[in-house]
């Protein structure tokens, strides 16, 4: 199985979130995917940052319509930068009732990135991937054991 081939990856803020209020993705579409896996991705920039964290997700029946806030998140009482350890913050939506979602990051101070990984395409090698503004390349590598 390729993986790329079923996914479709997106960078979901465009700059690091440094605020020390909540932040909020960009809207991901979910036409075409069962699934999406968002990661608010903390690096040693953040070291100094020690405050409780949730990533939950927001979503909504239009692009531009009125978003409401799930009961469940990811949550981290330490922030997303002990060490080299817990740097990330995962939260996997799968079979949402709406169509677009965005992660939404409460209590932050500072994160590098949210992905949203989306997932079991409907019709593999249809997603939007080879299209993606954010993915700088790709490739895939076949052992030649199992050619």
């Amino acid at each position: 199985m390729n993986l790329l081939r079923n996914i479709n990856i997106i960078k979901a803020t465009t700059i690091r979130l440094t605020g020390s209020s909540s932040q909020l993705s960009k809207a991901i579409d979910m036409a075409g995917f069962d699934g999406c896996l968002f990661v608010a991705v903390g690096s040693s920039l953040t070291a100094a940052n020690s405050s409780k964290m949730k990533l939950f997700v927001k979503s909504s029946t239009a692009v531009a319509g009125t978003y409401t806030k799930s009961l469940y998140y990811a949550g981290s009482s330490s922030g997303l930068a002990a060490g080299v350890n817990k740097r990330l913050l995962c939260l996997d939506v799968y079979k949402p009732t709406k169509r677009y979602l965005k992660a939404f990051l409460q209590h932050t101070t500072k994160v590098d990135a949210i992905l949203a990984i989306q997932y079991q395409g409907r019709r593999p090698g249809s997603s939007a991937f080879m299209n993606s503004t954010t993915i700088a390349g790709s490739t895939v590598y076949i052992s030649p054991t199992t050619a």
